[in-house]
């Protein structure tokens, strides 16, 4: 018989027709036959999955054979690529069929699962790198609904600097605003930046790994008075690779220079730069007008204090 009313009504001869996959109740259901309906699946994951169609108080079951599974999760990118094998870097897995939702979804690098595991949509999730005693690649594997996927070889871990931090007078919330072109946020621009004044090659790169709200207290004029606003503290890593395993240790060197140049090696950053802080290096200060501790003395307090 026809569905009574169209347009995704399932009812059948004046009752109402129940149709579920799993736990998911089918909405849009058109009629084809006496042994054939059409559905329109609503989003899920899950595999093996019993069907069921219930109409006038009876109910119908899809034989073993014809149980339905969803699309596998599928793994394209894990960005950024290398980490250290400390773990306790967060990761972003860029893919697809992740689900619909926030539901229960585990990442693993390598045979240890993430210590963390954010959904972030259908095609992206977040993850925190579990530790690793050797370097080398590892694969990448995103498991939700009882199917898995994996890249091979889709993440490294690979030698690291030490921390070495930025700070700007640009808040967290300004730093994620997007630039005027490009489509991009701040913070990415001058990621970016700080890759090309390192000389990194693409195997090698810096990374964020934290980005905290401090306040910012600075001194003007003979009488010391305190001018207030608040400011980022950006933590970053350098990175080597697997082709490039020497990378951090340039970027290090490279960073101490510019460094010793003082502010005028930061004359192009797309953030202005009060602080750079570089293990093993003098921690470096520029006042307002650019010049190392000139213009006026610059601190910090609040947000986790000094480095």
């Amino acid at each position: 018989k026809g569905w009574e009313g169209g347009g995704g009504s399932n009812v059948v001869e004046g009752y109402e027709a129940s149709i579920t996959v799993g736990q998911s109740q089918v909405t849009a259901a058109s009629w084809l036959s006496d042994s054939s309906i059409l559905v329109t699946l609503p989003p899920g994951v899950g595999k093996a999955l019993p069907v069921h169609v219930t109409l006038a108080g009876q109910t119908g079951a899809a034989p073993p054979a014809s149980l339905f599974s969803f699309a596998a999760p599928q793994v394209y990118a894990a960005v950024p690529p290398f980490a250290p094998p400390g773990g306790g870097v967060g990761i972003t897995l860029l893919g697809q069929h992740f689900g619909s939702d926030p539901r229960p979804l585990l990442a693993s690098v390598g045979p240890l699962s993430c210590s963390t595991t954010l959904w972030f949509s259908d095609s992206a999730a977040w993850c925190v790198t579990p530790p690793r005693e050797q370097k080398g690649p590892a694969p990448v594997r995103v498991e939700v609904g009882g199917q898995s996927g994996a890249l091979e070889g889709g993440f490294t871990y690979t030698a690291a600097s030490p921390p070495f931090t930025f700070t700007t007078s640009f808040s967290p919330q300004e730093l994620q605003t997007l630039a005027s072109a490009g489509g991009k946020t701040r913070l990415e621009e001058f990621r970016e930046w700080l890759q090309g004044a390192l000389a990194l090659r693409e195997l090698a790169q810096v990374y964020v790994t934290k980005v905290e709200e401090v306040l910012l207290n600075r001194r003007r004029g003979s009488d010391h008075r305190r001018v207030g606003g608040v400011g980022s503290r950006i933590r970053m890593l350098a990175l080597g690779s697997q082709d490039d395993p020497e990378g951090h240790e340039e970027a290090m060197a490279v960073l101490g220079s510019l460094v010793q140049r003082g502010a005028s090696a930061f004359a192009t950053s797309p953030l202005p730069i009060q602080r750079v802080h570089v293990p093993g290096e003098a921690e470096v200060e520029w006042g307002q007008t650019g010049s190392v501790n000139g213009g006026g003395e610059a601190s910090e307090s609040g947000g986790g204090g000094g480095e």
